[in-house]
Formats: structure tokens, sequence, C-alpha cells
């Protein structure tokens, strides 16, 4: 595996090697050259579904940001249904790679799961293939639930209701049919869902069976018709072992539960196969031998591009 370190509070000096992520307001154009020259590939940080009070331009665009971020009291997140919004975050990427950075780290992509709607998902969709296009490396870290859109973006739906009792009558109605159900809320509206899939034939032909079985509102929408590499290059996920328990000082830390273990397994195992390159950032207590080699086993069983575990919640 290539060594990997995410570095954002302390700033490094050459030699370095393996892929480093870097806060790019600590270096200058010559710092990172001298990085790079020492046999590093180096991404800046940069968070595009967020903004922080503490940098010089919030003031220039905290009239596009929403709520703030649970455990950073600092972030708000950034709404990228704006244009001027994503351009702010297109023009900061440009900024970036012209200093000499290889590519970008993308932060804070999880605002798809406060916001879940439609609209988001596109906007997150067009930064990111805005960004791809100045070239360099992308990465996201964590945005899980928009990254399972991304690559499984054809959905069977029957329905959306904005009354809950309807829409899990329409569910039990499918399930007792033999088909399973879930109900989502996206859109502010809870949609009945009968299938997600890669591939836009398999959608279809589910959307037909429904259609014989007698649900005739049955149809597939697709989210996303690209490919995810179109978008993005890697991807790392945090705590899909450890678990951070408490955010004052360096961090308390346990280990994720087993239900959200195994499926942040499972998604890490859906990005390589989708020819995406994978990353772990966990965080493990120094003298917890046992799951750190747990981690370090599953990056290389799975086929992970590198993983970092860190001792403190401050990277």
């Amino acid at each position: 595996m290539v060594d990997y370190k995410v570095s954002l509070t302390t700033k490094l000096k050459p030699p370095q090697k393996g892929l480093i992520v870097i806060e790019p307001e600590d270096y200058t154009s010559a710092e990172v050259k001298g990085l790079r020259d020492s046999g590093a590939k180096v991404l800046a940080y940069l968070s595009i579904g967020s903004i922080s009070d503490e940098r010089e331009y919030y003031g220039a665009y905290k009239k596009y940001a929403l709520k703030r971020l649970e455990n950073w009291p600092h972030e708000r997140y950034l709404d990228l249904r704006i244009p001027k919004a994503r351009e702010w975050c297109v023009n900061r990427a440009l900024m970036l790679r012209r200093m000499g950075f290889d590519g970008l780290w993308l932060d804070n992509v999880d605002i798809y799961e406060e916001y879940r709607t439609t609209e988001m998902f596109q906007a997150i969709v067009n930064t990111l293939m805005a960004i791809k296009a100045i070239r360099g490396y992308v990465m996201i870290n964590g945005g899980s639930l928009f990254l399972t859109d991304l690559m499984i973006p054809h959905k069977v739906q029957l329905g959306a209701y904005k009354n809950e009792k309807n829409a899990k009558k329409m569910a039990a109605a499918l399930k007792k049919k033999g088909f399973n159900a879930t109900t989502i809320e996206m859109d502010n509206l809870q949609k009945v869902q009968a299938g997600a899939f890669s591939s836009q034939e398999n959608a279809d032909n589910l959307v037909e069976k429904l259609h014989a079985a007698g649900f005739g509102s049955a149809k597939r929408i697709t989210l996303y018709a690209g490919k995810p590499a179109a978008c993005i290059d890697g991807v790392t996920q945090e705590e899909v072992f450890s678990l951070i328990t408490n955010y004052k000082g360096k961090g308390k830390f346990t280990k994720q539960t087993r239900e959200e273990s195994e499926r942040y397994q499972a998604h890490m195992r859906r990005i390589v196969k989708n020819g995406l390159q994978g990353f772990l950032l966990e965080y493990v207590d120094k003298d917890d031998n046992t799951l750190r080699l747990r981690i370090k086993t599953f990056c290389e069983v799975a086929g992970m591009t590198g993983c970092c575990i860190s001792a403190d919640k401050d990277l």
C-alpha cells in the first residue's frame, strides 16, 4: 500500500513520501514544490460542503451558509445548490492547482445526508465534474450516502408521498407480492422504492415485473448516467473500524459498531469495484495494536490503496 498521511494541523517538511494531504493556507507554492520534489504526491484540503467562520473569505460567502455542523462549531454547511457557491468551490480549486498541488482532498460532501434532495445531489455532481475538469487527482473524504447514489444511481420508484402512512401502505403492498421495498426521505417526501441498481437494464427489468404484478406506477429514476470516475479518483472513509466518542482535546476513541463497520466495509469494497482508489482514515489509541492490525489487514485484503491511523482527532 502507498504511504498515506493526512496532516492538517502540523506543517510538514521534506523529505516526504507517498500521498499526503495538507492545509494549503499553511504553505507557499515553493514549499509545495519542495514536498513534491522530495517524492510526495501532495493534495490540498478543500471543503466544498461547508465553510468556516475562521477562514478569511467567510464574510464574502456566509450568505450561502446553512446550519452548523455537529461537533464542529466554526463550520456551516455551504449551499451548493446556489451557482455562486459552486463557482467559489471551482475557483478555489483552480487556485490550489495553480499553487502546484497534485490534486485535492474534498471534505464535507456529507452535506447530502443533511439535505438529501435531487437538486443537492446534482449540485454536488456538477461541482465535482467542474473540479475534475481542472485536471489533477480528486479525492472525496466521506460522503458515503452520496457515493452510494453515484455508484447505484438507477432507482425503481412506485410513489412519493407527503404522508408517511401512505408510503408505508404502498411498501407493505409490495412486500405482500414478494417485492423488497423501502421508504426513503428525499426531496421532503417519503419515496417508496423497490430496487436500486448500477445497471439501467436491471432497473428496467424490475419495472416490467412490477407492471405485470399490477403496480403500474413503477418507473425508473436515474440520478446519474455517467461513471463515478468522471467525478472523482479516490475516496477516503473515516471510522470504518474506529469511532470518535469525545471531540474534546485529542479525542477519545472506541471501536465502530459491528453493523456500521460491516456497512462501511461493503461500501469501500464497492468503491474499489467501481475502479476508484480507496483509503481508510481511522482514530485509534496508540496502545491498541489489535485494532491497528485489523485495519491494516482489511486494507490489504480488500485492495485499499492506503490507510492513515491517527491517535489524535486533530490531524
